[in-house]
């Protein structure tokens, strides 16, 4: 998963983009790393400072009494 997470910075980083952290159940330090590298990569591109380098965190999830009425529910 690191790597997957490391390679979406430097796409973002190459392209300009802001970066998306879906942060739901590892720990701080762990999406740390990514935004470290994202805003590292950002300045290397020449996008600007690090500062400048947009990043968001956030996750979502979808709780009912049992996962079979989750995805009923939360399909339409």
């Amino acid at each position: 998963m690191a790597r997957l997470r490391t390679h979406l910075a430097e796409q973002a980083a190459r392209y300009g983009d802001g970066f998306f952290v879906n942060n739901m159940f590892a720990p701080m330090e762990h999406y740390a790393r990514s935004v470290v590298l994202y805003r590292r990569r950002f300045t290397h591109h020449g996008d600007g400072a690090p500062e400048d380098g947009a990043v968001g965190a956030g996750s979502g999830i979808w709780v009912h009494a049992n996962s079979q009425e989750a995805v009923r529910e939360y399909r339409p």
